[in-house]
């Protein structure tokens, strides 16, 4: 098992819920094709517009996945076909749990924590700090149980070898950071100038390939 795999399993929340942010993005791609189709573009431009739409979702659909512990490949090749209606299905959608053993755990934790949650009769106040603090401990007591489940299933985290950000790509975000955002622990962090600058690429190279075809298109 890759250790991200691994981390996702061990980390499993006790309540998973629906993902409002993709769900929103779901219906905003909807949207977005719908107003496409209705404006009197020339057809190149709806071809780069639709294409930058469907890169976007596929991109969102494979972090997503991944989230999830899904296949990537699969939901990102999906996303990329019908980015709406993709992006709502892994709205709802809950962690993939492959280990049967693990997933009976999780439901029986479940079931527990609503069991114990269920009967409280307080002020409202009072009712949301106990099920906090129910909810934290059950899930300290699930995560051990499913690190000590793994250890007897001799599951153990693999390895990867991870490329490390390029040092134009941590400068870009960081300069995006120190622009844009206050939070100086964001600023210095070097992680999170990374994804800001992976996600600046990314922009960068949809534009790219759009500029692209829109010339191969128009030419």
């Amino acid at each position: 098992m890759n250790s991200k795999e691994y981390s996702t399993i061990l980390n499993i929340p006790l309540q998973e819920k629906e993902d409002s942010q993709i769900l929103r993005g779901g219906i905003f791609m909807l949207i977005i094709s719908v107003i496409i189709n209705l404006l009197d573009l020339k057809f190149e431009i709806l071809i780069v517009l639709q294409f930058i739409i469907s890169v976007f979702s596929a991109l969102w659909a494979i972090h997503r996945a991944e989230i999830l512990n899904r296949n990537k490949f699969f939901w990102g090749v999906l996303a990329f076909l019908f980015p709406p209606i993709i992006l709502t299905i892994l709205g709802f959608l809950k962690t993939n749990i492959k280990i049967s053993s693990i997933s009976n755990l999780v439901n029986e934790y479940r079931k527990k924590y609503e069991l114990k949650t269920q009967n409280i009769d307080f002020p409202q106040k009072d009712k949301i700090e106990l099920k906090s603090k129910i909810y934290n401990e059950l899930s300290s007591e699930l995560k051990q149980d499913i690190s000590i489940e793994l250890k007897k299933l001799n599951i153990q985290p693999e390895n990867i070898n991870t490329v490390s950000p390029s040092s134009f790509t941590v400068g870009v975000g960081g300069l995006i950071a120190s622009l844009f955002l206050k939070n100086s622990a964001t600023q210095k962090s070097t992680i999170n100038k990374a994804k800001l600058g992976y996600i600046f690429n990314v922009i960068v190279l949809i534009l790219l390939i759009s500029v692209l075809i829109y010339i191969i298109i128009h030419g």
